[in-house]
């Protein structure tokens, strides 16, 4: 079967529609997911700070180097932490950078069913307080430092926050370590909390990640199969379209 050119053209316009409609039917299911399965969501601000205040009390964080180990010394108020460098850095960076592969300093807030602008006018108007945790990650005792990116089962996260009254509360949790679509194990990361999507800040991009199931990706339904039928009909049909015409030389 030959295609002519217009026929090429209705095929790639026809990929199109096809797109659309499977794009747009996702949208809705996923936008419904959220609504009814429960899931929160939180917004995240990265503080790149070594100074600044929370809940009207000062906070600083300083590097120290004790026994030739390397601290970053964290002073809330009058309460005092000791946080010991778990992957060192040899250069000096602006701000937190020297600490970006095992360190951030999270200011977040439950933001579901809101968006960013209406979170941020109730943050304002004192509707809802947001909260502030510093988080690190670290391996396994007795792990191949060499992996210690890689390796994601000896993975660690520490999260330490700042209580509004003063002090901290800590909380420590391993990667998950079961297959995919099994239950986090008790100490582990658990879906849907603020401590597993504040983990995330610390997970290398180009190291693996785990494969977490409650979300709309996890049963798209039939849109996004066809979604994929359409892109290929849409490449296809431009593919041919704007391919040269074959010249077809006469026998003499």
């Amino acid at each position: 079967m030959k295609l002519n050119r217009p026929s090429c053209w209705l095929v790639f316009i026809l990929g199109i529609i096809v797109m659309a409609v499977s794009g747009v039917s996702f949208a809705y299911r996923a936008a419904e997911f959220n609504k009814t399965s429960g899931r929160r969501f939180f917004a995240f601000s990265v503080v790149d700070q070594r100074d600044f205040g929370f809940a009207g009390k000062e906070v600083h964080l300083t590097d120290a180097t004790r026994n030739g180990v390397k601290f970053v010394d964290v002073t809330y108020g009058e309460e005092k932490l000791e946080l010991r460098a778990t992957i060192p850095s040899a250069h000096q960076l602006p701000g937190l950078q020297s600490h970006i592969d095992w360190l951030r300093i999270l200011r977040f807030a439950d933001s579901t069913g809101m968006t960013f602008e209406q979170l941020q006018a109730k943050i304002e108007s004192g509707e809802i307080k947001d909260r502030l945790a510093i988080v690190t990650r670290s391996q396994a005792s007795g792990a191949d430092s060499g992996w210690a990116q890689t390796w994601r089962k000896d993975w660690y996260f520490d999260f330490y926050e700042l209580n509004p009254d003063g002090g901290f509360s800590h909380e420590r949790m391993g990667y998950p370590s079961g297959r995919v679509g099994q239950p986090a194990k008790p100490g582990e990361l658990q879906e849907n909390t603020w401590e597993f999507e504040a983990s995330l800040h610390l997970m290398p991009r180009h190291g693996p990640t785990h494969k977490f199931t409650g979300s709309a990706l996890s049963s798209p339904g039939w849109p996004l199969p066809l979604f994929a039928i359409g892109g290929l009909l849409t490449a296809f049909g431009f593919a041919f379209a704007i391919a040269p015409a074959r010249v077809v030389q006469a026998r003499v």
